[in-house]
């Protein structure tokens, strides 16, 4: 039911190496139109039955990385007002480029 084009887009990097490119769909408007509905029915079903916890920030449509960035400033600052200790994390996640 669902046909796509596949076409290389180019990423980074040296042109002439494959690894530098990124396999993108060409989707008919008919696979269009069935996704977004699909997608529209999976996000009320998730809404209505509270699935996704409320520290998800990513599959959510009123959800943004400003509103987690804000979340995990204001709770740090009020943890190093409460005399806590605060440590994080962070991962940029990325395929290495390869000679």
């Amino acid at each position: 039911m669902k046909y796509a084009t596949v076409k290389p887009l180019f990423k980074e990097g040296d042109k002439s190496k494959l690894s530098n490119y990124r396999p993108i769909s060409i989707l008919s408007s008919f696979s269009k139109v069935l996704e977004k509905v699909m997608h529209n029915q999976l996000q009320e079903h998730l809404n209505k039955h509270g699935i996704l916890a409320e520290e998800q920030f990513g599959f959510k449509s009123d959800s943004t990385t400003n509103k987690a960035i804000y979340k995990f400033i204001n709770e740090s600052l009020n943890a190093l007002n409460s005399k806590f200790i605060v440590g994080g994390f962070f991962f940029i996640l990325k395929k290495p480029l390869t000679a």
